[in-house]
């Protein structure tokens, strides 16, 4: 298939090359476009208020007031003096200069996809986006009916954005869209991440420490990363040895019998049992069995790795076994007929695959440590970092964009807590997590005000009081000023939490499932969160509150509700999780060192001429200036893509950015986002992204499903319940049978 070209007004690109004569049918299809539209719409699914959402509108709301605006007002002023064909060229130009308004199409990146699809499949013009942000199957889509957008079209003359603006392995998956030809610039990576092997170091000193009285040789390296011969995390070792978690070492002659000399030779644990796959889950196959709590699977609520995303993790362990060859991975990419990309599933089918057996020394591997209890598969809205920070988990595969959620600080112990019987409007687990748990207190300056604490805290104010001179602030309106005397009488209260769930349509089930749920929870009232008041990046965001109906003191599972308290040496704090990245080799004889290249990307759905032309203008500004911006605190200096990369957590890869110093603080706070940002600039690792299909996501997700349902089975009814690699095959061969 040939690039798409985008037709331009008479006059609005000197220069603009000719088009085809179909393309100009489709361009000037009067159903096929809302001209009438005002703004540019960008759609995403971030919640309103949270960083990824803080990034976009951030930049959204500098492009509208600093380039838009005044533009628009300018080209406004000439055109009123201009006539004829110098009038025509002006506001042809001015329809290229749109503001953009950043819009929440659903909850989660499925119901976003979900959402485009079909207002394309309708072809509903006033709801589809000029720009979204999501995974492969949304551009694969896009390109299937027919509203794909190449960046880099000559077409958009020095607009264009040819793909070396960004770094050249993070856009090579340009050329693994099926349905178009190599080398066009459609899937923009604006929002990069990877998955970060995240420790337990308290439960990983737990197993070496024991291995090392056992007469066992440890690494160097592995000695001074988990502390093994200091006192540090020993208040924690107490917990994690006690019959709630891995329980008691096992004697010293058992232990000899699991790690076995022809296992591990003159007694020695090497640091290649973090670095390479098989080694690394043979041996916590093996570690597992030296607790005697841990050993007894049926018995055992504890693991010592966790993984969220089986899919993800383990077709980039499979890249680095085949040598990083896309033909030969069960998700393989080749050239149609046509000379257009195409991606297969038929590898999982065929026995005789180099697909098909990698994938089953994998399975077999994987599934032997689920068997022994030392790896549980999690994901459907449930989260190994939940385990983890309680000491039931060793350590996770997860993305770099949960950091925060991977520890509890020790001045921040909140209550968690999991609704039994609520599910999400898309079906998942609802797990409310510390970052909607706060305290009620008195403002720290003026201790007649009182400051709601969440992530951070921010005074309360009723509907009659003058809130011009405030930021960040909560206010209630007349209709809730009764919230007010409730939240004050909760103001110091010890074990006394309140909870805020945002007012938005995607949350209604849960906070109808809440509000039922009167002996565990009270509803107090709505605010509204108001941010940069006043200033032109204003922003809104409502909430419905709550308090726990009782004092939270412990934790505590009935019928309707789990809720988790840890302690300080019962979690893990920050400073005890030890950051590596996963396993880059499959094992010892891989050549080719892989790292996962996830997080979704960004692209133009084709809305007309002018729109597009617009739309490619907008990212002009926030990939291409790199003048330094006053983002506001820690980001004075920013440039655009700076500031989103900064604030979302995420790694923006414009060519370049290696040696950009904008990252230096985020990176400080966050130790996945320092990972992420070292692994993506070494030159020796080979990134993994998922090709782009429109069966993408229905393949990983089967995939994810049979992993997590089979791993389940295994660990709770024990070896009887082991499905073999030929039935999990089977199960993705019947999902992939109607991929067309």
């Amino acid at each position: 298939m040939k690039k798409n070209k985008l037709l331009l007004s008479i006059g609005a690109i000197a220069g603009t090359a000719s088009v085809a004569a179909p393309l100009l049918a489709a361009s000037c299809s009067n159903d096929k476009f809302d001209k009438s539209r005002e703004k540019l719409i960008f759609a995403v699914t971030f919640s309103r208020g949270k960083e990824q959402w803080n990034a976009v509108d951030g930049v959204i709301r500098k492009y509208n007031a600093e380039v838009v605006q005044p533009k628009r007002k300018e080209l406004q002023a000439k055109i009123a003096n201009a006539k004829g064909d110098e009038k025509a060229k002006l506001e042809a130009e001015l329809a290229t200069y749109m503001e953009v308004e950043l819009k929440n199409i659903g909850s989660g990146y499925g119901a976003g996809h979900t959402e485009v699809v079909s207002n394309m499949k309708n072809n509903n013009i006033k709801q589809l986006p000029n720009m979204t942000i999501n995974y492969a199957s949304t551009i694969a889509e896009i390109v299937n009916y027919g509203r794909k957008v190449d960046v880099s079209d000559k077409s958009f003359g020095d607009l264009a954005i040819q793909r070396n603006v960004f770094e050249k392995s993070f856009v090579d998956v340009n050329d693994k869209i099926t349905g178009v030809a190599e080398g066009g610039h459609y899937s923009l990576p604006i929002m990069k991440s990877t998955v970060v092997f995240g420790i337990n170091g308290p439960i990983y000193k737990y197993v070496f420490k024991t291995l090392k009285n056992a007469g066992y040789t440890i690494d160097e390296s592995l000695v001074n990363d988990f502390k093994v011969d200091t006192t540090d995390w020993d208040g924690d070792l107490v917990v994690i040895g006690d019959d709630e978690h891995f329980g008691k070492a096992i004697a010293k002659e058992e232990i000899e019998k699991i790690f076995t000399e022809a296992k591990y030779p003159s007694k020695k644990i090497g640091a290649n049992v973090l670095t390479e796959f098989k080694t690394y889950i043979k041996f916590i196959t093996d570690a597992i069995k030296i607790f005697e709590k841990s050993k007894s699977v049926d018995k055992s609520s504890v693991a010592l790795l966790g993984i969220d995303d089986p899919s993800g993790i383990l077709n980039t362990v499979l890249y680095s076994k085949l040598g990083g060859k896309d033909k030969d991975m069960p998700m393989s990419v080749i050239k149609g007929s046509d000379g257009s990309v195409k991606v297969s599933f038929t590898g999982i089918a065929d026995k005789n695959s180099k697909s098909y057996k990698a994938t089953r020394e994998v399975y077999d591997l994987v599934m032997d440590a689920v068997e022994a209890g030392a790896l549980k598969v999690y994901g459907g809205g449930a989260y190994s970092s939940a385990d983890q920070t309680n000491h039931k988990v060793g350590a996770n595969f997860g993305s770099t964009a949960g950091y925060t959620h991977n520890f509890i600080d020790a001045g921040d112990i909140k209550p968690t807590f999991k609704l039994l019987n609520v599910k999400t409007k898309d079906g998942k687990e609802v797990n409310i997590g510390s970052s909607d748990i706060g305290t009620v207190k008195a403002d720290k300056k003026d201790a007649k005000k009182t400051n709601l604490q969440f992530k951070y805290g921010n005074n309360l104010f009723d509907s009659k009081t003058d809130t011009s001179k405030e930021k960040y602030f909560y206010q209630s309106d007349a209709a809730n000023d009764s919230i007010i005397t409730k939240l004050n009488d909760l103001k110091g209260q010890a074990n006394k939490y309140i909870i805020h769930i945002e007012n938005i349509e995607a949350n209604k089930s849960i906070i109808e499932g809440m509000d039922k749920l009167t002996s565990d929870f009270t509803r107090l009232g709505e605010l509204t969160h108001f941010e940069k008041h006043g200033t032109p990046e204003h922003k809104e965001t409502k909430y419905v509150f709550y308090s726990f109906t009782n004092a939270i003191t412990a934790s505590y599972t009935n019928a309707d509700v789990s809720v988790n308290l840890p302690s300080a040496t019962g979690s893990l704090q920050k400073d005890e999780l030890i950051t590596k990245q996963t396993p880059a080799k499959y094992d010892e004889t891989s050549t080719v060192q892989t790292a996962f290249l996830q997080g979704p990307n960004l692209f133009v759905i084709d809305n007309g001429e002018a729109q597009n032309k617009a739309s490619v203008r907008f990212l002009n500004f926030v990939l291409k200036d790199k003048t330094p911006k006053n983002y506001g605190k820690h980001h004075e200096k920013d440039s655009n893509a700076a500031f989103i990369a900064s604030t979302a957590s995420y790694i923006v890869p414009y060519a370049g950015f290696g040696e950009g110093k904008e990252l230096n603080f985020p990176r400080s706070k966050n130790a996945y986002l320092d990972l992420a940002f070292k692994l993506f600039t070494d030159k020796g690792i080979t990134l993994y992204e998922e090709p782009t299909s429109k069966y993408s996501s229905t393949y990983r997700e089967a995939f994810n499903s049979n992993m997590k349902s089979f791993a389940e089975a295994l660990r709770t009814n024990g070896n009887e319940a082991r499905k073999t690699f030929e039935i999990f095959a089977q199960q993705m061969q019947s999902t992939t049978t109607n991929f067309k």
